[in-house]
C-alpha cells in the first residue's frame, strides 16, 4: 500500500488563511459592536445618576426680595379759602401739650357756636341736609396749644378761629381755620389747629340719637412769662 504524501507548506498555508479570514472577521464583528457597547454603558450612567438624584433633594436658592414698607399716607392737609395749614403731629406729644405755658382756652360754653348746622352722616362733604338738634357737641377732653418760639420771638399773640367737623362719636373730622392771626408754618396758626385735633367731644344729639356737625371754636393763644 502506497503512503500518502502530505504537503505541511501547504497545510499551513492554508490553516494560514483560514486563521487570517477568521481574525479579520473576528474584527470587524468587534468593530460594529463597540458603539452598541458603549451606548449601553453610557445608559447605564444615567440610569444610575438618576437612582442616585432620587435620594437628594435639591433646594432652588431664590434671592430674598427687598421689602420695602409703604410710607403711611400724610394727614389730609386743613384748607381755608386764604391760607393753607400744614398739620405735623410726628413731635407732638399730649404730655408736652397739657405742660404748655400757655393754658387758656374758651370755656364749653362759649366754645360752641350755637348756629352750626347738624347733620345724620359722619362725611362732612355729604352733609347738605339740616337737621333739627336738641343738644349741641360739647367738649370733654380740651388740649391746650403749645404756644409756638417764632410767635414768641415775634411778640405775636390773639385769637384763631376754628371750625371743626365733630363726628358722631365725637372725634373730630376736620378742622379748617377761619380767621388767621399768624399763618406762617409753626406759628399760631398750627398749634390751634394742632391742638383741636386731640379734642373729644360729647356729640350732639337729635331726637336721642348722636349727629355730627360743624362748630366754631375761638382759641385764644398767649403768652405767659
Amino acid at each position: 500500500m502506497a503512503k500518502r504524501f502530505i504537503d505541511w507548506k501547504t497545510e499551513a498555508n492554508g490553516y494560514l488563511v483560514k486563521g487570517m479570514a477568521l481574525s479579520v472577521i473576528l474584527v470587524m464583528f468587534l468593530l460594529l459592536m463597540m458603539p452598541r457597547f458603549e451606548a449601553t454603558e453610557d445608559e447605564d450612567k444615567m440610569a444610575e445618576a438618576s437612582q442616585v438624584s432620587e435620594h437628594f433633594e435639591f433646594e432652588e436658592i431664590v434671592e430674598e426680595e427687598e421689602v420695602i414698607e409703604e410710607e403711611p399716607e400724610e394727614e389730609e392737609e386743613i384748607l381755608n379759602q386764604d391760607i393753607e395749614v400744614d398739620l405735623d403731629f410726628d413731635n407732638i406729644s399730649i404730655d408736652d401739650m397739657e405742660s404748655a405755658t400757655i393754658v387758656k382756652t374758651v370755656s364749653a360754653t362759649d366754645a360752641i357756636d350755637f348756629t352750626s348746622g347738624l347733620f345724620d352722616t359722619d362725611d362732612e362733604s355729604a352733609a347738605s341736609v339740616y337737621v333739627v338738634h336738641e343738644e349741641m357737641p360739647i367738649p370733654i377732653k380740651k388740649i391746650a396749644p403749645i404756644f409756638p418760639d417764632i410767635a414768641k420771638q415775634n411778640n405775636v399773640s390773639g385769637t384763631v378761629m376754628l371750625e371743626v367737623w365733630v363726628k358722631l362719636d365725637g372725634t373730630v373730622g376736620n378742622v379748617r381755620v377761619i380767621k388767621s392771626v399768624q399763618d406762617i408754618p409753626g406759628g399760631l396758626d398750627d398749634a390751634a389747629v394742632k391742638a383741636l385735633w386731640k379734642w373729644k367731644f360729647e356729640p350732639a344729639k337729635s331726637g336721642g340719637q348722636p349727629v355730627a356737625c360743624w362748630v366754631r371754636i375761638p382759641l385764644k393763644l398767649e403768652y405767659e412769662k
